[in-house]
């Protein structure tokens, strides 16, 4: 016999709150590619449910080469390899999936997950406590669940601009003369956004609090702008211009105004082709790896993925698809080297030496993804020596079997080698849990380790850190966490080109870091 609706609801949150309580426990966790591997669950994740009506209950998937959907980065970010702007689908994640308070239509499956619900049921837990042995209850029926019925107009243009979408303007020309063809976007699925913008611009800045035993310190981590332009369905040039923040006043006062700032990338890409085809060409960031929101995470820092450090951008050709759920790019570039061996400070300054080449290549599925990745660098000595690096990264999401209890693990292993007067081998790793405890609420611990020189005994780092990450609206988030460092070399933080204090400090440290993005 089914369940009363009240007695599914206590149920259920009681099931939250012991689940809450195991996650609380010293064990590892992480954010992104948090979103990638947790969101396939559900398809109304990044888009308005499409089987709402028995109209769209007819809808039959187009071939596999016109298929939009997949799991990869180019999905919702405008960057094949991850960051910086958000495509129509991610400014729809954004708005319907991540926060508290949605101004999209939430994702079936967690239109029950509010902070209200819970709170909801605490209430009338506390109400009912000291009577129900006073009395017998009769329990309504509980009501069938329904769904708002969202009737689409197919190809219906929005506004050249809105207030809902105020960073987007226009539409590219052959969607503004409705010449459109299987791939073109159909407006309404990604309800009040603006699917192809003539033009769009982007705002992404980090700020952290950082307070140990040590040091108390408040300082900016990112600020970065973005800009795309679309004239046309498939064409599209963009660039990302940063303020890069750091914390070590001693290095601030050495460093001139022209490395305080640097471009992230500035690019022209020929994108959404068949099998989600793309070939771009400029200033672009490899794809190697587990992007992670942490530039200071091992797995990122010493690979040089690090977003705070010039040679992170390389100049060069990418070329890759993703059709469903297979994922493969191949990039081929010069490199870009912010400052000579000896040199105090990296400067603004384009300096391309040598040359690189990397693959990534992997399969991102509902419940599981996995994926593998090589890069090698080819540079004198002077300029920083070789460097040949290798992941292997993955996820697995059994939320997408629980779909009412969200929970997702993540894992990466990177082994490198730098050759300059010697040849050193590193490693890095990183695994995490996160659990979506209620909508804009998730609970995360994560594990990070570090070892310079395989070679060496007793120089391996790392930290474990556990908290919680609060999405109460559309465009911020904030990040709280309490990490345990361990075996912390501070000779060696300084080696590396530390730049805030999470890379010198040997103690235990809370962190807040906010987010505000547009």
């Amino acid at each position: 016999m089914a369940l009363p609706h009240k007695k599914k609801m206590q149920l259920r949150y009681i099931k939250k709150l012991l689940l809450a309580g195991t996650l609380a426990q010293p064990i590892p966790l992480s954010a992104l590619p948090l979103y990638t591997a947790r969101e396939g669950r559900q398809c109304d994740n990044c888009h308005a449910y499409p089987f709402e009506t028995d109209k769209q209950m007819a809808w039959q998937d187009p071939p596999l080469a016109e298929r939009k959907c997949n799991l990869s980065c180019q999905t919702c970010h405008l960057d094949p390899g991850g960051g910086g702007l958000r495509n129509v689908p991610g400014r729809y994640h954004a708005r319907a999936t991540l926060p508290m308070l949605n101004t999209e239509t939430r994702p079936w499956h967690d239109r029950d997950r509010n902070i209200g619900d819970l709170l909801a049921f605490l209430r009338e837990a506390k109400a009912q406590a000291p009577t129900e042995t006073k009395s017998v209850k009769t329990e309504t029926p509980a009501q069938p669940a329904t769904q708002k019925l969202r009737r689409f107009k197919t190809h219906d243009l929005p506004p050249f601009n809105s207030w809902y979408d105020p960073l987007a303007f226009g539409h590219a020309w052959d969607i503004a003369q409705k010449k459109l063809h299987p791939l073109g976007p159909e407006f309404g699925v990604y309800g009040k956004q603006n699917a192809d913008p003539l033009l769009q611009f982007g705002l992404d800045s980090r700020f952290a609090f950082l307070s140990s035993g040590t040091m108390t310190t408040f300082f900016p981590m990112q600020t970065d702008l973005g800009a795309r332009f679309h004239p046309v369905e498939h064409w599209t040039a963009a660039a990302t211009f940063g303020l890069v923040g750091r914390a070590n006043p001693q290095a601030q006062r050495n460093r001139p105004l022209s490395a305080m700032y640097t471009i992230r990338n500035a690019f022209v890409m020929l994108h959404e082709l068949p099998y989600q085809a793309f070939v771009r060409a400029g200033m672009f960031q490899p794809t190697f790896g587990m992007r992670q929101e942490d530039h200071t995470a091992p797995v990122r820092r010493h690979f040089e993925m690090d977003l705070s450090q010039k040679y992170s951008a390389v100049i060069g050709m990418e070329v890759g698809l993703a059709p469903n759920y297979p994922y493969l790019s191949l990039s081929a570039f010069t490199n870009n080297v912010g400052r000579r061996a000896g040199d105090p400070v990296e400067d603004f300054t384009i300096n391309m030496h040598g040359f690189g080449a990397a693959v990534a290549a992997g399969w991102r599925d509902l419940a599981f993804g996995g994926g593998i990745s090589f890069m090698h660098k080819r540079r004198n000595i002077e300029w920083g020596g070789n460097l040949t690096a290798f992941s292997i990264d993955g996820y697995f999401n059994p939320g997408r079997f629980w779909l009412k209890f969200p929970l997702t693990f993540t894992g990466e292993l990177a082994i490198g080698e730098y050759s300059t007067l010697a040849t050193r081998q590193f490693y890095a790793n990183y695994f995490g849990v996160d659990y979506l405890l209620a909508n804009g609420i998730n609970l995360k611990l994560n594990n990070h380790a570090y070892d310079p020189d395989v070679t060496v005994r007793g120089n391996e780092s790392g930290r474990i850190g556990f908290g919680v990450e609060l999405i109460p609206l559309t465009w911020f988030k904030i990040l709280v966490e309490y990490r345990l460092l361990w075996a912390l070399d501070p000779r060696q933080a300084a080696g590396s080109g530390a730049v805030n204090p999470f890379d010198w400090l040997a103690d235990k440290q809370w962190v807040v870091i906010s987010h505000i993005y547009f």
